[in-house]
């Protein structure tokens, strides 16, 4: 092969993986805008660094609405920001962190976390990245479940003394 043929090949091969990096990009960028989990990342002094598109849907902010400001300024209770950056910095991550957020309508929502430590080169922590997922619908559904188990203990007392005060009448 002459020099010009291996730079036409060499020129050739540049543009398809330039091509294929372009498709990459868009079918992952593509998969994190369309992302139904919150997407995250905080500092460790619990500064938000990156939050996904998918924080406006599910709690009505813009992303730049919520990059550079503090977690706890979400969080129903400043402590469970807190303790969530904490047990991820001592343990390396979490599961299933349940919290409640603040939306920008000023209504609450429960979310889950699931996230973990950004170690640096040296395996140190920089921060944590995270996915939070609105888990209200369960958390509704699991307090009208409670609330119906109370009516129905109440209606089985009621019942039972109803019986006994029927027996009592018609047994003497």
């Amino acid at each position: 092969m002459t020099l010009v043929g291996m730079l036409l090949q060499r020129e050739q091969n540049r543009f398809h993986g330039e091509l294929r990096l372009a498709a990459s990009e868009r079918k992952y960028r593509q998969l994190y805008e369309n992302l139904i989990d919150i997407d995250f990342e905080v500092d460790t002094d619990g500064n938000i660094r990156m939050v996904s598109p998918s924080i406006q849907t599910i709690a009505g902010y813009q992303p730049d609405e919520v990059t550079g400001r503090r977690m706890t300024d979400f969080f129903h209770s400043p402590d469970d920001s807190l303790q969530l950056l904490s047990a991820i910095l001592s343990h390396g991550h979490v599961e299933n962190y349940q919290a409640r957020l603040h939306r920008k309508d000023g209504e609450d929502i429960w979310v889950s976390i699931n996230g973990g430590l950004i170690l640096d080169e040296q395996g140190v922590a920089r921060g944590v990245r995270g996915l939070a997922r609105d888990i209200s619908g369960i958390k509704r559904a699991e307090e009208e479940k409670a609330r119906l188990e109370q009516s129905l203990l109440r209606s089985q007392k009621m019942e039972a003394l109803c019986h006994l005060q029927f027996r009592r009448m018609y047994m003497n």
